[in-house]
């Protein structure tokens, strides 16, 4: 039932409670889509400096720890952490711990590599262009 198809004879509570969740139906499964938690989806111009900041990795195995990626970006630590963890929540990046041999690494401590999958590079590259032509 639409709430064009409610006359005053069925103007109950519950008819128009259910008319009002059919004609709003569409618009809630928008905001549901376009915030949901794990959406990689956010057209903020943070989450775009630190994606692409993973599209050119300066390593051969084009892997990136936080700190190289907070210089990159230029965005802080918890922003940068925040975007990688939706990253990877959706798929579109994989990490893996590097614990450096003691012999050769002194006092540094281990850290957090993370690498863009393929679909990742793909939609990574998709919303910066998208960002350019707007």
């Amino acid at each position: 039932m639409t709430a064009t198809q409610i006359n005053d004879n069925e103007c109950t509570s519950a008819a128009a409670a259910a008319a009002l969740r059919s004609a709003f139906a569409p618009i809630r499964a928008w905001v549901h889509r376009r915030f949901s938690a794990g959406s990689p989806h956010d057209p903020t111009a943070k989450f775009l400096d630190v994606a692409a900041a993973l599209l050119d990795p300066p390593t051969r195995a084009g892997e990136l720890s936080g700190w190289p990626l907070m210089r990159r970006s230029r965005r802080s630590g918890p922003t940068v952490y925040t975007v990688l963890e939706r990253l990877e929540a959706a798929g579109w990046v994989t990490s893996r711990w590097v614990i450096p041999d003691s012999a050769v690494a002194g006092a540094r401590a281990r850290s957090r590599s993370y690498q863009l999958t393929a679909a990742g590079t793909a939609g990574v590259r998709a919303l910066l262009a998208a960002r350019e032509v707007s």
